[in-house]
């Protein structure tokens, strides 16, 4: 009886996420119709010209080899964690870090690295004869 029972709710809750899930789509879908940013998410009154701010921020890799600053995070021996922590960063034009957060390696170790790599500086990246904010990566090595 208790087993039919849970088989009824968990396929009155299918059908109701299935039903909300069309309808979201469906208002998408509408929403995306009435929207004047089509063409690739390029507004049409601005698809002609040549204006970068709709520009995808650039990938600037690996970015320990380019780093003129590079901390290394806090590391306790006697916690015995080895392992590769890689954290994605955001470097504004200057070339310092402003934004970090890993996204790999063991959780014990990663707010350490994502501190040392928050005080990172690393080569400027130069577009179109400008500094641009770039995004990259920063990869911490911790051994026993």
């Amino acid at each position: 009886m208790k087993s039919s029972f849970f088989l009824l709710v968990i396929l009155f809750a299918s059908c109701a996420t299935r039903d909300q899930v069309s309808r979201s789509n469906a208002n998408k879908q509408k929403d995306a119709e009435n929207s004047p940013v089509k063409n690739g998410g390029v507004n049409e009154s601005e698809a002609g010209s040549n204006n970068k701010s709709n520009w995808a921020m650039p990938v600037g890799g690996i970015l320990n080899d380019k780093a003129t600053f590079l901390p290394k995070p806090e590391y306790s021996h006697s916690t015995k964690v080895k392992g590769q922590v890689r954290v994605a960063v955001l470097v504004n034009e200057s070339g310092k870090v402003y934004s970090a957060g890993a996204i790999y390696g063991p959780s014990v170790m990663r707010l350490r690295a994502e501190r040392a790599a928050r005080q990172a500086e690393v080569s400027p990246m130069i577009f179109d004869g400008k500094a641009v904010k770039f995004s990259g990566f920063l990869i911490y090595e911790f051994e026993e």
